[in-house]
């Protein structure tokens, strides 16, 4: 008799994989240092850092980044990266998401800011070279997908020393944008809760982050929002809850940031249920 297993450990999670890889070399600039603007995804993304003076903002908390270390962001997570100095800054983004929802038990144990060791870190940069340059099959590239993915997933928190006090200063102003975001009508409000003037506050954010503390604030209300929409509140409902003050400023803010106003927004994910 032939023998016919039984396919007892069902997948029904694991659906569409969907990912881009980028890899990108900035050459020498002119400036002192220059950020990317806060990014919100719908989707993961693991940053690789080669080679550059980097920091990145993650967290409520400013991150210094070595040769291949990596920041793990989760759908939702506002983060952006800082390079200084005018040096050339080399790294890697992938980007992937799961119809599924293979990927959600990532957002409860994988850090973000992950250090591999040597070994780990040879293997990544030749499992990142290996899905850049193209292989064979489906079957070699999904493998040499997961197989970065899971690498990333098993890492550690990257230890560090001691934060300076600008940087310990920045985390206490954002958990405070956190904790306040509908009572926040201004900048000044900030900056009189900590006792320093407007200048000062713009300053230090600027030095430490190269981007204006009304910019990250405007990036966590539309965050928080996005969050919000994805429930049972309405889009005025939304607006308002998050600190907005005009409803017609949100809904562009809002589309500049999803590409879509938030009531088509919150209509798209009512067909996607």
């Amino acid at each position: 008799m032939v023998f016919q297993p039984t396919l007892g450990n069902v997948m029904p999670a694991m659906g569409k994989i969907n990912y881009l890889l980028t890899h990108t070399l900035r050459g020498d600039t002119d400036q002192s240092e220059y950020a990317d603007d806060s990014h919100v995804h719908s989707c993961y993304e693991i940053y690789v850092n080669v080679t550059g003076d980097v920091s990145f903002l993650y967290g409520n908390e400013i991150h210094g980044i070595k040769p291949y270390d990596v920041i793990f962001s989760r759908p939702g997570e506002i983060h952006h990266c800082i390079h200084r100095r005018g040096t050339p800054h080399e790294h890697y983004c992938l980007w992937f998401s799961e119809e599924g929802g293979a990927f959600s038990d990532m957002s409860d144990g994988t850090v973000g800011h992950i250090r591999l060791s040597d070994e780990g870190k040879r293997r990544l940069a030749s499992l990142l070279e290996r899905l850049e340059a193209g292989l064979e099959s489906r079957s070699d590239e999904l493998i040499c997908l997961l197989s970065i993915i899971s690498l990333v997933c098993s890492g550690e928190e990257a230890g560090g020393a001691k934060k300076p006090r600008k940087e310990r200063k920045i985390s206490e102003i954002l958990e405070y944008m956190d904790m306040h975001l509908a009572e926040i009508r201004h900048t000044s409000d900030i900056a009189d809760a900590f006792y320093m003037s407007v200048p000062t506050l713009n300053r230090l954010f600027r030095e430490e982050t190269a981007l204006s503390p009304k910019k990250l604030l405007d990036a966590k209300r539309i965050t928080e929002a996005e969050r919000l929409l994805r429930g049972d509140v309405s889009v005025t409902e939304a607006c308002f809850a998050v600190g907005f003050s005009d409803l017609s400023r949100f809904i562009t803010k809002f589309r500049a940031r999803f590409g879509a106003t938030p009531h088509r927004y919150k209509a798209s994910l009512k067909n996607t249920k």
